[in-house]
């Protein structure tokens, strides 16, 4: 008797189908795979006001928020439809409190600095 050699007959089938499908673009993939939550653009390049609304509970935070992605400060206000000056002060006012939601870019964590014999040695006493 010989041995039978290859996939069981259903694998194979449905592998022949997926090869069989036209291949994607890559937009039609990113589509596919992350849904319809990415972010429409205008003709600037600015998110959809609902997309920002969605994403974020302040507007301080949306300002943050394009503001870090570099966009000036009269495209944010119209666009926000709120006026210049609180984007401005928004842009350029510190924090005064941590904020209620994180619109930075990740950032990096901070290396560890290297020990020495000296502080292992104190660890001990």
């Amino acid at each position: 008797m010989t041995k039978k050699r290859g996939l069981p007959r259903a694998l194979q089938e449905e592998l022949d189908d997926e090869l069989s499908q036209p291949e994607q673009t890559p937009e039609e993939f990113v589509k596919e795979f992350f849904g319809d939550t990415a972010k429409p653009q205008d003709d600037k390049g600015l998110p959809s006001l609902q997309w920002l609304k969605d994403t974020f509970k302040t507007k301080s935070a949306a300002i943050r928020y394009l503001i870090n992605q570099e966009f000036e400060v009269k495209d944010i206000a119209k666009h926000l439809g709120v006026r210049y000056q609180h984007v401005r002060n928004v842009a350029t006012s510190p924090l005064k409190r941590g904020p209620n939601e994180d619109w930075r870019k990740p950032l990096l964590p901070a290396p560890t600095p290297p020990t020495t014999e000296e502080e292992e040695d104190n660890d001990d006493v």
